[in-house]
């Protein structure tokens, strides 16, 4: 069953906050793709690996392709003062082979490189792609999985309105699912 779509969206909006500029990936954004992801502790609670450059690749290539085929995707996260690269977020429908199915829900990510930590903007980052999905697509159910140890990304999941609703494995990974709360989908 498809992703019942309210808003068709082919390209990622530009989102804007006090501080930060949410835009599309460009291919003029690999270089900063792979400084990203070369940080060790960019994977600590995911595969524990750093990517390639060709997986760095494919994956910027995702986040831009979502957009065109889900109406949603993955947004590069930008100081403003700067336009330094400082993470990324969004949402995605991974096809994860999860219980229960998940394939018509929309699960909310966020990254922040760690020289960036500590500032808010993962915080400032989700609250307003949460925003924007609720806007366009407030019927959705959205949630967003976290490792257990993860204690940054739970923070956020918190202050953005989502409420733990059930831990499970994945990959042979611990995750914590989380659940918009009852204002939301």
């Amino acid at each position: 069953m498809a992703l019942i779509m309210l808003m068709k969206f082919t390209i990622a909006p530009r989102l804007e906050t006090d501080r930060l500029i949410l835009r599309g990936y460009e291919v003029d954004d690999f270089a900063a793709m792979a400084a990203y992801w070369a940080e060790p502790s960019m994977t600590r609670y995911t595969t524990g690996k750093i990517p390639s450059r060709e997986e760095i690749w494919s994956r910027m290539m995702r986040y831009a392709g979502m957009w065109a085929k889900l109406g949603y995707g993955f947004w590069l996260i930008c100081e403003k003062p700067t336009n330094t690269m400082v993470g990324s977020a969004g949402f995605t429908n991974m096809h994860r082979d999860i219980e229960p199915c998940q394939d018509n829900w929309m699960e909310q990510g966020w990254s922040i490189h760690p020289a960036m930590e500590g500032k808010g903007y993962a915080t400032e980052a989700s609250q307003a792609i949460l925003s924007w999905g609720q806007k366009h697509y407030a019927d959705v159910r959205k949630f967003c999985t976290i490792h257990p140890d993860n204690i940054a990304s739970i923070k956020v999941a918190l202050k953005c309105g989502y409420r733990e609703e059930l831990r499970l494995m994945y990959a042979d990974k611990p995750l914590v699912q989380f659940r918009l709360g009852e204002n939301g989908a």
